[in-house]
């Protein structure tokens, strides 16, 4: 069934990981274990030391579960890492399954990962091995894979480095343990920083149980962009309970057994709860620019980063507001505009990759018919984008982010399946061509009117400049209801590529609209 193009919204689903990655990442204990028998140095026994399930939370409601394990093999240590998590998008259900995996040396130099995400059709996997400072990472998809060399991040640790670093420290109040560490999930390249401290002892309930304990505070930055955890361990490190707040949801793991883990999960709807209202409704068709305000709810100081591309300017900022302006670009002018050449900065945007498929062998084909006998750059374009809009039959939200080279195939998705397909288009045109990840507005979602919503779509390098293209609302010209939060190349594409502090914060700010321009129908 076809969906209306409002159900183009999104949430990046990997995005819902890595709280609970981060977590287990630094305490991975023995479930059922009297602390008496934990073997915490650096010389664990054979086999199977560390075992733990944690129910996942999502608003108060279970919908799934998170399972550690640390193998000892001889002298590696194996790291493993499964979460289940079944949730609704705009009342559409989407399962979600991740296994990353980290071998080690005892000693803690890392030596090879693998993670595999199954959120569509078909797994995406990505694995890596490690020597002399290199990583040779595979990243494979329908069974074809594709390999490149990468410097591995100077001092990064895998997650047994990483785990028996924590527990050299002393868990008491004031106890702080900064760390690089590395989350091929989020950032590929570059060390993770992280920042674990003791803040008091105390007392917290775990499944129904007043459980003492030590409260910590976890804090990365990935992409600029802090992320915080306050979490409870008891006084070996062993996880009871964590929780993360972002983008307006309330994330929750807690320590219990397997069968408390797998049981009683329900679906629970992700996307309702970012909304947010702006107070009036938007003619989007005759919509020449519109002007937005961005305030914090709180006293707090503002610290939302609105980037500017060509469409969108930042009018004026200040501690306690950010105006910024939305416009159309003038696409007669683009259509006249001469060829330029592309500078060398932007080969990464030409760049084939996990998910940007430009080299696979049916995108290519696609771009190839879509653009015959048309040579202008922004012909060129507005031809990928209406290839797009054809291809992709049901605009639904069952996939959760599927590769180029998937769309062509199955022809299903939501903005971000039309973003990433025409970005791959793009570059195997020859157009360099990166994703924006944002806000859009519409009139109804979810029960909600004149709402502003998480959306993704492409941007195409055009006569010298970046050039906004939706496929999913058939937009060559896009709207100014389109509010950029961060753009990305995809070069590494991890969940941190998508991320920005403006996404992670959304619940923080409220938008209004300030000033509405109209010029005729378009």
């Amino acid at each position: 069934m076809k969906l209306s193009r409002s159900a183009s919204l999104f949430i990046c689903t990997t995005l819902l990981s890595f709280p609970f990655s981060l977590f287990a990442f630094f305490f991975l204990p023995p479930a059922g274990c009297p602390a008496s028998a934990l073997d915490r140095s650096a010389d664990p026994s054979e086999g199977r030391f560390e075992d733990t399930w944690m129910a996942v939370m999502l608003q108060g409601k279970k919908v799934g579960y998170s399972h550690s394990e640390m193998t000892r093999t001889g002298d590696r240590i194996e790291t493993r890492v499964t979460t289940y998590l079944r949730i609704q998008r705009g009342g559409v259900p989407l399962e979600i399954q991740t296994v990353e995996s980290n071998t080690e040396t005892l000693d803690g130099r890392p030596v090879s990962f693998a993670n595999e995400m199954k959120m569509s059709d078909q797994p995406m996997k990505i694995r890596g091995t490690v020597a002399d400072g290199k990583m040779t990472v595979v990243t494979e998809q329908f069974g074809v894979p594709m390999t490149q060399e990468v410097d591995y991040p100077q001092g990064a640790l895998m997650p047994w480095a990483a785990h028996r670093e924590t527990l050299k420290h002393e868990i008491k109040p004031g106890t702080k343990i900064n760390l690089s560490v590395f989350m091929p999930d989020f950032a590929l390249n570059v060390g993770v920083p992280t920042t674990t401290e003791i803040l008091e002892q105390g007392s917290v309930e775990v499944m129904g149980k007043n459980t003492p304990g030590y409260k910590v505070k976890l804090t990365m930055v990935i992409n600029g962009a802090e992320i915080v955890s306050t979490g409870w361990v008891d006084r070996q490190y062993n996880p009871l309970r964590q929780e993360t707040s972002m983008m307006g949801m309330t994330f929750e793991m807690v320590a219990c057994s397997e069968q408390q883990a797998k049981e009683a999960i329900v679906d629970v709807e992700l996307m309702v709860d970012t909304l947010i209202p702006v107070g009036r409704s938007i003619d989007r068709d005759k919509a020449q620019s519109i002007t937005f305000k961005i305030m914090p709810k709180s006293d707090k100081k503002l610290t939302v980063d609105i980037p500017e591309t060509s469409m969108q300017k930042v009018v004026s900022r200040t501690d306690r507001e950010v105006v910024f302006r939305v416009s159309r670009l003038d696409h007669a002018a683009l259509r006249k505009g001469k060829d330029a050449a592309v500078p060398d900065s932007l080969q990464p945007f030409l760049k084939a990759n996990a998910y940007i498929t430009s080299n696979d062998p049916q995108v290519r084909q696609l771009a190839t018919g879509a653009i015959e006998g048309v040579h202008h750059p922004y012909e060129q374009a507005d031809r990928l984008r209406r290839k797009v809009s054809e291809v992709i039959e049901y605009k639904g939200l069952g996939v959760g982010f599927a590769s180029a080279a998937e769309i062509c195939r199955n022809k299903e998705g939501d903005c971000s399946e039309h973003g990433v397909l025409l970005a791959a288009l793009a570059r195997a045109a020859g157009i360099p061509s990166r994703l924006v990840c944002g806000l859009l507005y519409v009139p109804e979602f979810g029960g909600k009117e004149n709402v502003l919503g998480f959306h993704m779509w492409a941007q195409l390098w055009i006569n010298g400049r970046w050039v906004d293209m939706d496929s999913a609302w058939n937009q060559t010209d896009v709207d100014p209801t389109h509010i950029a939060l961060a753009t990305s190349s995809g070069e590494d594409f991890t969940v941190g590529s998508l991320i920005s502090s403006a996404m992670l914060h959304i619940n923080e700010w409220s938008v209004s609209i300030v000033k509405v321009e109209e010029h005729g129908n378009h």
